[in-house]
This record gives structure tokens, sequence and C-alpha cells, in this order.
């Protein structure tokens, strides 16, 4: 059986296109949203893809399984900042529910 790196995934790149959405969404932000809110979104955003990246390299099973642990945390750590960002009207409802849908749909790509 050969291995198909992650990064040639469906899952992996439904992620990195959230987490793009997500940097795309922030940057006409102000300063202090950006420095607050945005900074934790994009961070978060952005560790799923890395961990699920980082664990695929590894060599072990657990250790692969921890990564693809911390990358799912990642993604319900991103779920909140969505839900922050829009209760202090930096998003649209509407596109808050957008991204949240897309994390959810992948997400449970994770959880099986």
């Amino acid at each position: 059986m050969s291995h198909q790196p992650i990064e040639d995934t469906q899952v992996f790149n439904c992620f990195v296109g959230v987490a793009q959405q997500g940097w795309d969404l922030v940057q006409p932000w102000n300063h202090f949203a950006k420095s607050t809110i945005a900074r934790q979104l994009v961070r978060a955003l952005d560790s799923i893809g890395a961990n699920l990246v980082e664990g695929d390299g590894r060599y072990g099973t657990a250790d692969s399984i921890h990564f693809f642990v911390i990358a799912r945390a990642s993604a319900r750590e991103s779920r909140y900042w969505i839900g922050v960002a829009e209760s202090r009207n930096l998003i649209p409802v509407e596109q808050a529910r957008s991204l949240v849908a897309q994390l959810d749909t992948v997400y449970g790509c994770l959880t099986h």
C-alpha cells in the first residue's frame, strides 16, 4: 500500500481553503481587531493544516495520531474565534455560518 501525502487529500485542501478565507477575511479589520481576534483566528486555522502535515510526516502511528488530535482541536478553536468575530460584528452572520459549515464538514472527517 503506497502512502498518499496529506497535502494531496481533499480534507487537507479544504482546511487550507478555509484558512485562506480566514486570512482574506481579517485583512480589512482595524488594528485592535487584528491584534486580538484576527491573530488568534488565523493562528488556529493555520494550525490545522500544519498539524496535519506534521502528523503525516511522523513514522509512528501514535505520534501521527497525536498531531491529528491537535489539528482537530485547532478546528474546534477556529469555530470559537469565528463565533467571537461574528458576535463582535467583525463578520456577517452568513459568512460566519458558511465558514463554520465548511469546518464542520471537514472536521467530521477527522473524528471518524
